[in-house]
């Protein structure tokens, strides 16, 4: 069931209460958790400055790379912290068997969403499923 330290573990038939546990626990923990995982990990990113063509060389645009980490400022650290941590109360609450499909996702959002796909299906299994349920409700009328 979970705790106000322990995650709720997430059983294959009750996705649905699960994940109304496990939002309720994660916006107890820290109401930022909800916004990392819906929206994804934000890398910062730094801009390298690109080169004009010379006589020898094409021209080079700007690009931007991701930041190294220890050039990182506080607030991009401690974002950093909040995304490791929702990961960390993700993956405690899912167990091994579950685990097992979903362990190629890196970050907590890819992990939400490969959850949300096995157990809710895609946008148009779901569809399916609500015409389905309409048409047995009309056949029944």
């Amino acid at each position: 069931m979970g705790s106000q330290i322990k995650p709720p573990i997430l059983v294959a038939n009750e996705y649905q209460q699960w994940k109304t546990r496990m939002i309720q626990f994660l916006n107890h923990k820290n109401r930022e958790f909800m916004t990392i995982i819906i929206e994804g990990p934000k890398t910062p990113m730094i801009t390298v400055k690109g080169q004009p063509a010379t006589d020898s060389s094409p021209e080079i645009p700007d690009r931007d790379i991701p930041k190294p980490v220890q050039f990182y400022t506080e607030k991009q650290k401690d974002q950093l912290k909040l995304e490791e941590e929702a990961l960390i109360y993700l993956t405690m609450a899912i167990p091994n068997d579950i685990y097992n499909c979903v362990d190629s996702q890196s970050t907590a959002k890819g992990i939400w969403d490969e959850l949300a796909r096995q157990f809710e299906g895609s946008e148009a299994s779901i569809q399916a499923k609500q015409n389905l349920c309409i048409n047995a409700y009309e056949g029944f009328c």
